[in-house]
């Protein structure tokens, strides 16, 4: 606990002597959230949710500083009330009033729309609309980089959910050729192939995925999806809602 305690202190007197510096700022904040300090949860996001506002009132074009500010209205996951979930949005969208229409700028794009995304598994009252919402900043974030493959996955997730075969596919597979070892990415094709009834597509899907990680073949779920009974894998397909 003590070593912990002398981070804190060490990223706070940092910030204290270096007052036009946001940087320490931010990491002043991930400490409060990430390193596990006797202090009630409340206690630390509420020194995170501070910690990154001093972060933007220094520099309001530091983007890390917004995610922070996102992750601490969220409290990384922990609260996904109508109330966070607005203030979170809110903080992607300010983020992207001071993006540059560049590259770098996608993953404003992307945050915004996995705000959207927690929106429609948490309000159910916005929940089309909301998932509406998320695949139009997923493309907005591919519009400027191509090759932003968590972009790419989540707009492939959602569009075979809406069955969008076709481009869902497209999605996935830039997915699966640029980073192999997705797990995801190989199971979302796969379950497109079973859905379309390719069932031998679907066994060879899982089946080159774990041909590149062994590791996996341990896990409960993909010794179902490897059988080779076609039977057994159209009734027994691996439900992974990530």
């Amino acid at each position: 606990g003590q070593m912990y305690k002398n981070q804190i202190e060490r990223y706070r007197s940092l910030a204290a002597s270096e007052s036009g510096t946001a940087i320490y700022r931010f990491v002043l904040g991930m400490c409060h959230f990430l390193l596990p300090l006797k202090e009630p949860r409340q206690v630390a996001r509420n020194r995170a949710l501070g910690a990154f506002e001093e972060a933007l009132t220094i520099d309001n074009s530091t983007l890390w500083a917004y995610w922070g500010l996102k992750r601490a209205h969220l409290f990384m996951g922990e609260d996904l009330s109508a109330v966070a979930l607005e203030k979170a949005t809110q903080v992607c969208k300010d983020a992207l009033k001071i993006s540059p229409a560049a590259p770098s700028s996608a993953q404003a794009f992307r945050e915004l729309a996995e705000c959207y995304e927690l929106q429609a598994h948490y309000s159910p009252d916005a929940t089309d609309e909301a998932l509406g919402r998320a695949k139009e900043e997923y493309l907005h974030a591919l519009m400027l980089d191509q090759l932003d493959l968590a972009a790419h996955l989540r707009l492939g997730i959602l569009q075979r959910r809406d069955y969008e075969f076709d481009t869902a596919v497209e999605h996935l597979r830039i997915v699966a050729q640029n980073d192999p070892l997705q797990l995801l990415s190989s199971v979302e094709l796969a379950r497109i192939h079973k859905d379309l009834g390719q069932l031998d597509e679907a066994i060879r899907q899982y089946e080159s995925y774990l041909d590149l990680s062994d590791h996996y073949r341990h896990f409960p779920t993909s010794l179902i999806v490897t059988s080779l009974d076609q039977g057994a894998l159209s009734g027994a397909d691996v439900e992974l809602d990530l």
